[in-house]
């Protein structure tokens, strides 16, 4: 009898649940009977639409099996009071349930549709480009340089904010370096008064192994984005980033960087001693740069190209008059 009684309130239910929503038109007294075999019913008398959609909130299965915590009889009728006592113990969730997850699904909101932050690792090749666009080396420039080994990093916190629909503004700052390896190894830099100028070391006692230039400037951006990713949520993780975007995105826009170091380094090797000869160094470089970045991303895979719209070197000294850029991906 046990197993048919709890079956009987199981059913009881969901036909509650079930006439809440047909009756939803109803009177201001709306009243719903549930009938079951051996002429057994259950009542449900509200007052008012609200009411009976308050009732499913409730366990009847708990009121049902609790027939014995608190009992009210009237003219032989048997009554049980769901009062302030009891109200809580027979909702199917407590109130502090409820509004945690009230608090969850708000946080949770804010957190997908505004704004995520991630750590982004760029990884490129670095070269510069003369004033009439072609390269230092189709005009055999002293200064030409070696894409591989012309290294490029950068460490950056970017934070990506949904602006409206598909359209996203990644913005954020870091610190990058860029590394210029020169092609012809000789090659050594020199600083006077006038200008930067770049000649051969004349020694044949030595074998000369590299020669470079590193700068280190603290950078800024801001890159409106189009990502289309489905249903415009986050997706794929990207190594220790997570949900940066399930599908393909696009987006182009500004940065700018300030020089915070600047050095040279000759490597050679002299009676089979291998030395190295560094100096810091402005070198008549701009400490201000600003540039134009384009980046492409599907999944996780996300491609860049950094091309500075100013000049590497001041302009008012006698120094070579190049736009440096990069490309890469990000790790």
């Amino acid at each position: 009898m046990k197993k048919i009684y709890n079956l009987l309130t199981g059913i009881a239910a969901f036909i509650l649940l079930a006439c809440s929503t047909l009756y939803a038109g109803m009177s201001d007294s709306d009243t719903v009977i549930l009938k079951f075999r051996n002429n057994a019913s259950i009542v449900i008398i509200a007052d008012e639409n609200d009411d009976l959609e308050l009732i499913t909130a409730y366990d009847l299965n708990k009121i049902l099996e609790n027939l014995n915590e608190k009992i009210e009889t009237e003219n032989g009728t048997v009554i049980l009071v769901v009062n302030d006592e009891f109200s809580d113990y027979y909702l199917k969730e407590t109130h502090e349930e409820i509004q945690k997850k009230k608090k969850e699904k708000t946080s949770e909101f804010h957190y997908i549709k505004r704004t995520k932050t991630s750590w982004n690792i760029d990884v490129g090749m670095n070269n510069y480009l003369e004033e009439d666009g072609s390269f230092p080396d189709d005009q055999n420039a002293p200064y030409t340089i070696r894409p591989w080994g012309s290294w490029y990093i950068g460490f950056f916190t970017i934070f990506k904010t949904r602006v409206a629909g598909p359209l996203f503004l990644e913005w954020g700052g870091g610190i990058d370096w860029y590394t210029f390896k020169y092609e012809n190894t000789k090659i050594r830099m020199s600083k006077n008064d006038t200008g930067v100028s770049f000649i051969e070391d004349p020694r044949p006692a030595i074998t000369p192994i590299k020669s470079k230039l590193s700068i280190t400037y603290l950078d800024a951006r801001i890159i409106p984005v189009l990502d289309f990713s489905k249903n415009r949520e986050w997706g794929r993780d990207r190594l220790w980033n997570e949900d940066i975007g399930s599908g393909f995105r696009i987006g182009f826009g500004p940065y700018v960087g300030y020089r915070i170091d600047s050095w040279s380094k000759y490597t050679f090797r002299e009676n089979n001693n291998k030395e190295k000869k560094g100096e810091k160094s402005n070198y008549y470089l701009n400490n201000f740069r600003y540039g134009a970045r384009f980046q492409v991303g599907f999944k996780g895979v996300d491609l860049f190209v950094n091309y500075d719209l100013n000049k590497l070197y001041s302009e008012s000294k006698d120094t070579p008059g190049i736009n440096a850029f990069t490309f890469g991906f990000t790790l």
